[in-house]
């Protein structure tokens, strides 16, 4: 039993400070520059939405202020079976450089995707959400690099907020900013192991067909480029913002339904459980450690029960103390703001429900085609 409480207390370590430090020094000691530089080829882009009447009109100014709708940088909006007249409300755009696809029924965003890359003219898919806004010049500081041959797809960074806006400091825009920085470390070495699905461009050659129901196109696609031989990099300042925060109930919703997304991947693509491939090491860190780590939080929450001695006894009340006051932290969140470490704690309480949830939703086969935030 003891092994298995320090088996598991590694597991969280590991998890949550190790892979992250290892990454870093990974990216300092062995960096691989990326050339860059302005590039000539064609550029579409591809927007998959449903029901985005109120949002895609804004979406679609962006992207003309940015350039596109000419040739050479067309766009193309996949209509997934919208009910609110999504088609109708972008009908002053449409052109020749302006495209329209439209699904009458609702098939899922994976089935909308490969609409809109099979009739993309461009020798680039840059892939954007309905939502986001992007940052003028941030599509020219994407492309840039893939100017380096060896690049078969590039992220962009999704901030949380616009520029100047407080929203950016929250707790949300503070656990992006995490996130990024693991990606931008992943990519200074070889290659990441997911985009910003709302703001990322790859070569169309080496798109793959997504199967229907994926979850984690933003995913699949990275990882199948990267399986080519290909590296997919981040763009650390080419920058997509998005003001939408969350509810807590929301959140917790698009947590498990991206944990589940990983258990979908390693069925589709079971090489990534191969431990001699090339992104073994940071899709275990990245993703696997932390579906296992509700079980390793489990271990060390209730091993200590069945250890005797004064030392492990410390450790368990400790150990609940912690996690009451973390409880609290969720409950209370106004009265408790002040705790800052226990408000840590709660976040991670609240990743590894949502992987526990993941983990019953794969047990089950519960996938949704398509759930938007």
């Amino acid at each position: 039993m003891i092994y298995v409480y320090w088996m598991s207390l590694a597991l969280l370590f590991y998890t949550y400070m190790g892979y992250p430090f290892l990454v870093w020094l990974r990216a300092r000691l062995f960096p691989r520059a990326v050339r860059q530089g302005p590039i000539q080829a064609s550029i579409t882009v591809v927007v998959a939405a449903h029901n985005e009447a109120q949002r895609l009109p804004a979406k679609l100014q962006n992207l003309v202020e940015n350039g596109f709708g000419r040739q050479g940088k067309e766009i193309v909006i996949v209509d997934d079976g919208s009910t609110d007249g999504t088609g109708s409300s972008i009908s002053s755009y449409l052109g020749p450089w302006i495209r329209l696809l439209r699904q009458d029924d609702r098939l899922g965003k994976a089935v909308a995707l490969n609409l809109g890359i099979t009739a993309a003219r461009g020798d680039i898919i840059l892939f954007t959400d309905a939502r986001q806004w992007i940052e003028p010049g941030a599509v020219e500081i994407l492309t840039s690099y893939l100017a380096d041959e060896r690049v078969g797809a590039v992220s962009g960074e999704l901030r949380i907020g616009r520029p100047g806006d407080a929203a950016i400091d929250s707790g949300e825009g503070v656990k992006m900013a995490l996130e990024n920085k693991i990606r931008l470390w992943e990519s200074r070495f070889g290659s990441m192991i997911g985009v910003t699905g709302a703001f990322y461009a790859a070569r169309k050659a080496l798109v793959p067909e997504i199967p229907p129901g994926t979850i984690l196109d933003d995913m699949y696609v990275p990882l199948r480029i990267v399986h080519q031989g290909y590296r997919v990099v981040l763009a650390p300042s080419a920058y997509a913002w998005d003001d939408l925060v969350a509810a807590p109930a929301q959140e917790f919703r698009r947590k498990v339904r991206t944990l589940t997304g990983n258990y979908q991947l390693m069925q589709r693509l079971p090489w990534l459980l191969n431990p001699f491939q090339r992104v073994f090491f940071d899709f275990f860190g990245h993703k696997i450690s932390r579906l296992l780590s509700p079980f390793a939080l489990a271990a060390v929450l209730i091993v200590p029960l069945w250890v005797p001695g004064v030392l492990f006894r410390s450790v368990l009340a400790l150990e609940w103390t912690m996690l009451l006051l973390a409880l609290g932290c969720l409950t209370f969140p106004r009265a408790t703001k002040h705790l800052r470490l226990f408000h840590a704690g709660a976040t991670l309480l609240v990743l590894n429900a949502a992987a526990g949830m993941a983990f019953v939703n794969f047990m089950l086969q519960r996938e949704k085609v398509w759930a938007k935030s």
